[in-house]
């Protein structure tokens, strides 16, 4: 819903704890393409993946749409900012940014099937920059929680933050596979990617 759309200074507020997460991705595609079926099918995969409710405005968080026609062709930019509860409960908060943008868009034909159709080509480009919180604002309230709280982290709760960010690797994987699929890229389903598979699947950090 609208209200999933959140802004830097709400992870400036409280004493959230920022948890390690992978680094920013960067998906580049240059070549033909369909970019308003791939527009809709990246909608679809984060309705289907609980990140929203619906993938028509205003229930869609998007930040900005821009679209700029140049000398050497379209520019597009758009930029997502989502946010979710943790699927194991309120304790965890995940935080995704998609930003894209296409370069030197241009209508063409192609042949599919032994039949033209009309296709887009140009150059796209996906910055993916993930993020995750433990909920713990909330502990400062209560004046025994706010003192044992690193304990708590460190100790009690560090496989279970452990498991959080497996869990969430997982979730940005599958995004990356579902780009991959799209682009026809090489696929390569590891549950927990290790960085000398990156340039194989065409990512870098």
């Amino acid at each position: 819903m609208a209200q999933q759309i959140y802004t830097r200074k709400e992870l400036q507020q409280g004493d959230d704890l920022a948890l390690e997460t992978p680094k920013q991705l960067r998906v580049v595609y240059r070549d033909v393409l369909n970019l308003k079926y791939l527009y809709y099918m990246l909608h679809d995969w984060f309705l289907d993946n609980g990140w929203v409710t619906s993938r028509e405005d205003p229930d869609f968080p998007e930040t900005a749409l821009i679209h700029r026609d140049l000398s050497f062709g379209g520019h597009i930019v758009f930029r997502w900012r989502f946010k979710k509860q943790s699927p194991t409960g309120a304790l965890y908060r995940w935080h995704l940014d998609i930003d894209c943008q296409v370069l030197g868009l241009k209508s063409v034909e192609t042949v599919v099937n032994g039949q033209k159709v009309k296709a887009d080509s140009g150059e796209i480009e996906f910055f993916i920059s993930p993020a995750l919180y433990m909920t713990t604002s909330r502990w400062d309230k209560n004046p025994l929680l706010k003192v044992i709280k690193p304990i708590l982290i460190k100790q009690v709760y560090r496989k279970q933050i452990q498991e959080e960010q497996r869990l969430y690797e997982n979730e940005l994987w599958r995004f990356q596979e579902a780009l991959k699929s799209y682009f026809r890229l090489e696929r390569y389903l590891p549950e927990r990617a290790a960085p000398e598979t990156m340039q194989k699947m065409n990512l870098t950090t």
